[in-house]
């Protein structure tokens, strides 16, 4: 149980790490435009 609670965190997290890393390089294409 601990390890299946403790791994769906684990993705969600990396999918937003992955979200807000794309809005920042879309932010830096726009500011280097």
């Amino acid at each position: 149980m601990r390890i299946v609670l403790s791994g769906q965190p684990s993705r969600q997290q990396s999918q937003v790490e992955m979200r807000i890393a794309t809005l920042t390089n879309d932010n830096d294409h726009l500011v280097e435009d």
